[in-house]
């Protein structure tokens, strides 16, 4: 029973700290470049990846996404932002929004293109 007690409290231990660290985004370098006081980052796409795959950026920044694509339609969907963009090859597309509170957001394709579609992912990262 000891036993058993000892490894409940372990447990919520581990839990309650990983849901209570915070991680440090200052480490990461910072995405694109300013151009008149907009962060503008290039953002290109191919089955079934983003490149970079990784946006760092700080909150409260205008952001500015320069989005196309290497062969056919995908997409540059931010759920929690409600931002989301579709380009085709030859079409790129762009859009703006402004940095949300800190966190790591998830980018996920929003046009279906081929088997490896659920893979496409990619992170925004807000500092």
């Amino acid at each position: 029973m000891k036993k058993l007690i000892f490894l409940f409290v372990f447990i919520v231990s581990i839990l309650s700290f990983a849901v209570t660290q915070k991680t440090d985004f200052s480490i990461y370098n910072l995405s694109g470049k300013i151009v008149s006081g907009v962060r503008v980052i290039e953002v290109e796409s191919f089955r079934y990846s983003y490149s970079p795959d990784v946006i760092v950026v700080n909150t409260g920044e205008k952001i500015k996404i320069k989005f196309s694509t290497q062969d056919t339609e995908h997409g540059f969907k931010i759920s929690k932002i409600n931002f989301n963009l579709k380009a085709k090859k030859g079409r790129p597309a762009e859009g703006e929004f402004v940095a949300p509170r800190p966190g790591v957001y998830e980018i996920t394709c929003s046009v279906f293109c081929g088997s490896g579609h659920r893979d496409m992912n990619g992170k925004l990262i807000v500092r």
